[in-house]
């Protein structure tokens, strides 16, 4: 079995255009968290970008910057409004071909809910069935119990704010610079 990959997903409107964006980061198993961890606020189950103040993001991109991780996100779009897990399924498919070819052998994604769990399981079983995944399990936790869940959600919410112009994007740019240099975006066109 290869490496281990945490994934997230992320849905940007405000992107032009509308985008659907899933991210997986491999990072080192031995890879201590505990400044990241430090960055989450006591009374939050987990770290999410959007519920982070500028101040907070900056101080997570800059623990970002000295986490050795090799991230993949795959951009789909144009998004259309009501076909949102056929995005996913699209943006996963591509994500796990890309992950084969870093040798990973099993992605963990954010837990949404047992039904669309199992959604993402039966695309990798039809995935094999066609010989396109090969060499790559899935599983799913719960975010709030797996810090190495929160690295994609921060790459992913400031890969978003990019796309979008967000405000906080000057306060943290350099520090996404450097983050940068380890993500590799793929694009892919969803209609």
């Amino acid at each position: 079995m290869g490496s281990l990959a945490w994934g997230d997903e992320s849905i940007r409107v405000g992107a032009t255009p509308p985008m659907y964006l899933l991210a997986a980061t491999i990072i080192d198993p031995e890879e201590r968290l505990d400044d990241l961890k430090e960055v989450k606020p006591r009374n939050a189950e987990k770290l999410h970008w959007r519920d982070m103040t500028y101040q907070l993001q900056t101080k997570s991109l800059k623990v970002l910057t000295e986490i050795n991780h090799d991230t993949i996100i795959v951009a789909g779009g144009p998004l259309p409004k009501k076909k949102q897990e056929r995005a996913r399924r699209k943006c996963l498919e591509r994500l796990l071909i890309e992950l084969q070819a870093f040798e990973v052998g099993k992605l963990v994604l954010e837990s949404r809910n047992d039904k669309k769990n199992k959604e993402d399981i039966e695309l990798l079983l039809s995935m094999r069935r066609k010989k396109l995944a090969r060499s790559i399990d899935v599983s799913h936790e719960e975010a709030g119990k797996e810090p190495r869940l929160w690295i994609p959600d921060q790459i992913l919410g400031a890969y978003g704010d990019v796309l979008c112009g967000g405000q906080g994007v000057n306060r943290w740019r350099g520090y996404w610079d450097q983050v940068s240099k380890s993500v590799r975006i793929v694009r892919i066109g969803l209609i």
